[in-house]
């Protein structure tokens, strides 16, 4: 199946990294085993270089990211999931190698009285530095801006390719 993921912050985000770039590329790479970063990585780069991708010159300092959230329901366990960016054009262009989801949980979040509740696989989340880590590792650089992309009453999943749940 194929995920798409964008490369630049939106519009709607806050000010600060506004239309920047998200680095989402560099934070899936940070997230795989290191033998298929060692193996795959360098037949990736020149294409990514290419299409004007800015690469971080330095990925070790990098949080990975090991997660996505996805509206709706349409990701199982074992799926093959081929991650691309510039999904839909001429320079649709899967970034790294073809991996199987993990595994998913059940995500929603609604606001009443323009607070955020999340919930994930039922269970309510209300705590700063646990909501902190959820954004952190869905590559978002803090919870406001994690809070600027889900603004409104969503249901849908997290998506993992690696091994990590949220208890």
């Amino acid at each position: 199946m194929t995920l798409s993921f964008s490369t630049h912050w939106p519009d709607k985000m806050p000010k600060e990294i506004a239309t920047t770039p998200n680095g989402f590329v560099e934070k899936i790479w940070r997230s795989m085993p290191e033998d298929i970063i060692d193996k795959e990585f360098d037949k990736y780069l020149p294409k990514l270089e290419e299409l004007g991708y800015p690469m971080a010159n330095d990925m070790i300092n990098i949080t990975p990211k090991i997660h996505t959230i996805r509206k709706g329901n349409r990701f199982k366990k074992g799926d093959w999931i081929h991650p691309v960016i510039h999904n839909r054009t001429k320079r649709r262009y899967q970034f790294i190698p073809t991996f199987a989801c993990a595994g998913t949980q059940s995500f929603k979040i609604s606001y009443t009285e323009n607070k955020p509740h999340v919930f994930i696989d039922g269970k309510l989340y209300s705590d700063y530095e646990y909501l902190e880590m959820l954004a952190l590792k869905d590559g978002f650089p803090d919870l406001e801006s994690f809070f600027s992309w889900f603004n409104e009453d969503m249901d849908g999943q997290i998506v993992h390719w690696t091994g990590f749940r949220y208890w």
